[in-house]
């Protein structure tokens, strides 16, 4: 059974044509020659439409590799991993592949009219959805912050990627999740204290900090290799607990904090484990002192405000709340520890969470030049300079499923688009397949063969003129499609593209006398739009210019200055006549065929 393809063509996916040879530019430079919407010329069949908007392929592939071969070397790498995928396997915008809620998953069941799984009868019995936030579906009269749910079906073949990559994000979160909500609800920084209750200066410490290894002991080999393979905060108890039995001092580093902080903002009073304050002593024993938990919800506030935790709710399109903790994308917020000094973060007790956003996760597709994707996991120097705008994704994809005919109302749904114009803006086939594109008439694929079919989709788009097809119109307006299809046939048995436009001619029997002169007058000359065509005209004027002075300089009498002055001005006024003429247009339409042998000469 053939499939219907709206958007007929015989492309498949080969990543040597698919994606640009250039690399990815992140500002582009608009081309001043050209209008502001205006798409480059393409001059090869295999040049793309706007090719600048699709990724390098050198960075796509290597995030492809990374994603879905590397392991997370920290705790938020898991969560971008997961994100990146999103973007990669459902064409997500950034934003909605990082605002996807915790409660994602909505599975759905099919079945047939007599209540059969429509598996049975060559469907598909399940799909899995994941619920989302949809971009760009506000109106003019509707509520322009609140978000739009939507569910997107994953391609079967992706399941087993997006399932267990979400699924293993809800599994580390939940501690996070759980301290979140807990702050959200209650206003709190240490909800599980009372307020009048003591916290050990350390923990502090390691509340504020992250920090996990206080002590000059390294931590244990083997529970930090369990706890990075599988990020389950569940095993930092074991590290914890190692490091709180540990009998060797503490890190100079952690000493030092305690006089930073204190010059950040003077730290709450210090206490003994009584309560009573430390009297008599010059310095405080950190080790062995303790905070009032409401002194230290003071504190944190007015001495590091970016440690404060996300409580901010959105707002759904219901008016209902959306809490950073309902999200399933959180983690610890400025986790310096683990993205700068590579040490594990205490994810157990810190007290900064929030959400994973868009930001970061374009910073770590190669928006800035320290910490990215490229540069941590990168393999070679070149690898690692890499860089990818995440929206160039969208284009790729929807390119790819123009190229494989997929219904453009299909593309529409996929995309969270509101019309099927907008695919639109994001098509990028070659010039080869928005030719194959070009619908022919009845019959003329069967009349036809395949160069003399290419002509005539040239022909159909308004992209060739000249003598042989103002013939070809005459007859098919004079004797019908079938005539003039027999005409092309025989006359058009390749379409050429000389150094100087278009020629629409025969060169099967005998090749062009001239060897492609075609400035020289030939009326079979059809000027391109082609920017280098141009460029070959222009320099071939150049060179008859500075021909013609040279002549000029000869004395009178020189034998065959009058004939090689005559041809060299003959010709200079033919490429003059070719440069003021349009693309698309005849510049000798009256003139001459020069595809006509010349007599005497054999060829």
């Amino acid at each position: 059974m053939r499939r219907c393809q709206p958007a007929r063509t015989s492309a498949v996916w080969r990543t040597d044509t698919l994606l640009p040879r250039s690399s990815f530019q992140r500002h582009r430079p608009q081309n001043p020659l050209l209008a502001p919407n205006s798409p480059a010329i393409r001059k090869r069949l295999d040049d793309r439409a706007r090719a600048d908007r699709l990724p390098d392929a050198k960075a796509l592939w290597e995030l492809v590799r990374i994603v879905l071969t590397e392991t997370p070397q920290t705790y938020l790498d898991v969560i971008r991993f997961a994100q990146a995928k999103l973007l990669l396997l459902c064409g997500f915008r950034i934003g909605e592949a990082t605002m996807v809620p915790f409660d994602w998953r909505r599975d759905r069941e099919y079945f047939d009219l007599e209540g059969r799984p429509a598996g049975d009868a060559g469907g598909i019995s399940r799909s899995m959805g994941i619920r989302h936030f949809a971009e760009k579906k506000r109106g003019l009269t509707t509520d322009a912050v609140a978000l739009y749910e939507a569910v997107h079906h994953v391609p079967a073949m992706f399941e087993d990627v997006i399932g267990p990559a979400l699924e293993h994000v809800e599994r580390i979160t939940t501690p996070l999740r759980r301290r979140l909500r807990a702050q959200t609800e209650t206003g709190r920084i240490f909800p599980e204290f009372e307020p009048a209750a003591l916290m050990p200066a350390v923990e502090f410490f390691i509340r504020l900090f992250g920090t996990l290894q206080l002590h000059e002991e390294d931590l244990p080999p083997a529970d930090v290799a369990r706890y990075t393979k599988s990020w389950d905060p569940t095993l930092l108890d074991a590290i914890r607990a190692a490091q709180e039995s540990s009998r060797a001092p503490l890190r100079i580093a952690v000493k030092a904090s305690w006089s930073k902080l204190n010059d950040r903002a003077p730290l709450p009073t210090a206490l003994r484990s009584d309560g009573r304050p430390w009297v008599g002593r010059q310095r405080v024993p950190w080790s062995r002192s303790f905070f009032r938990v409401a002194d230290l919800e003071r504190y944190v506030p007015e001495a590091m405000p970016t440690k404060l935790p996300d409580r901010i709710p959105h707002r759904l399109a219901d008016s209902s709340p959306l809490y950073p903790h309902d999200l399933l994308f959180i983690g610890p917020k400025r986790a310096l520890l683990e993205e700068r000094n590579d040490r594990l973060c205490d994810l157990g007790l810190y007290l900064s969470i929030g959400h994973v956003g868009p930001v970061d996760l374009s910073l770590y597709l190669g928006g800035r030049d320290g910490a990215n994707f490229f540069t941590r996991y990168g393999q070679t120097e070149e690898d690692r300079g890499l860089s990818l705008v995440s929206h160039s994704l969208r284009h790729l994809q929807t390119t790819e499923l123009y190229s494989l005919g997929i219904s453009e109302l299909f593309m529409m749904k996929r995309f969270n688009r509101r019309s099927i114009v907008e695919n639109r803006q994001y098509k990028h086939l070659t010039l080869a397949e928005d030719l194959d594109a070009v619908d022919l008439p009845p019959g003329a694929d069967e009349q036809m063969g395949d160069k003399a079919q290419e002509v005539l989709r040239l022909i159909s788009a308004g992209k060739l003129a000249g003598p042989l097809v103002e013939e070809f119109k005459r007859i098919q307006r004079e004797k019908g499609d079938e005539a003039a299809f027999s005409f092309l046939q025989v006359e058009a048995d390749g379409f050429h593209a000389t150094p100087y436009g278009f020629c629409v001619t025969s060169f099967l029997v005998e090749p062009c006398p001239r060897h492609m002169e075609c400035f020289d007058g030939c009326r079979h000359l059809t000027l391109s739009p082609v920017e280098e065509h141009r460029r070959n005209l222009i320099a071939m004027r150049d060179q008859l210019q500075a021909a013609v002075r040279a002549i000029l300089q000869r004395p009178e009498g020189h034998s065959g200055r009058e004939q090689q002055l005559k041809h060299a001005k003959v010709r200079l006024a033919n490429v003059e006549r070719a440069i003021g003429a349009a693309p698309g247009t005849q510049p000798f339409a009256d003139g001459q065929d020069r595809w006509a042998p010349v007599a005497g000469v054999r060829t």
